[in-house]
């Protein structure tokens, strides 16, 4: 899905003839290192560190699985939308689906985390969603306000936010597919003694 989004990108950029920058390859590259560090980054911190510590600490109560899946999902999505307007509408309407959108990602990632116990191949794989979606800021030179902010305030806004909530629902239907074919086969008591 994220290689579609990149593309769908891509030929936007070359559509409008925007120019390619000083050395694409050096940046592509750079654009990959990025997202690889910031997906194991991220993993760490959200599955690893996260999710082990709910295991861990509530590892004897019922339903752990489900606290720590909440939790880890809701903060991995609150981080992706720090510092929008809170008076605006249609900014917290984009924080709202932002959050759903990254925190089902989130999920998906942390079942593959449940399944593999392998953190770096959650990094990776996230890493590689996220290089698959950016990879054209390395190929091509910024055009107006291009902030790392997820928040959208422009003309663009209402796109954006109807945008998020079909990416979020997209993920959920995904996640939900990955849940009914590998959640059966999680050993969630293995987890629970070992973690």
């Amino acid at each position: 899905m994220s290689l579609i989004m990149g593309s769908v990108v891509l030929i936007s950029n070359i559509e409008e003839k925007v120019p390619l920058k000083e050395n694409p390859i050096l940046g592509f590259i750079i654009i990959f290192l990025m997202n690889i560090s910031v997906g194991l980054f991220e993993e760490l911190a959200f599955r690893a560190v996260i999710n082990d510590a709910i295991v861990y600490k509530f590892r004897q109560k019922k339903y752990v699985f489900v606290l720590s899946a909440v939790v880890s999902s809701l903060v991995f999505g609150a981080v992706h939308v720090l510092g929008f307007d809170p008076t605006s509408p249609i900014e917290w309407g984009q924080a709202i689906a932002k959050t759903l959108e990254s925190g089902i990602f989130g999920l998906a990632l942390l079942i593959l985390y449940w399944k593999t116990r392998n953190i770096w191949a959650c990094g990776l794989a996230h890493g590689l969603f996220d290089f698959f979606a950016g990879y054209t800021e390395g190929l091509f030179v910024p055009v107006g306000d291009s902030g790392s902010s997820y928040i959208n305030t422009g003309e663009d806004g209402a796109r954006t936010l109807i945008a998020y909530f079909v990416i979020a629902a997209i993920n959920a239907i995904l996640t939900f597919i990955v849940w009914k074919k590998v959640g059966k086969t999680i050993d969630f008591e293995k987890i629970r003694r070992e973690w």
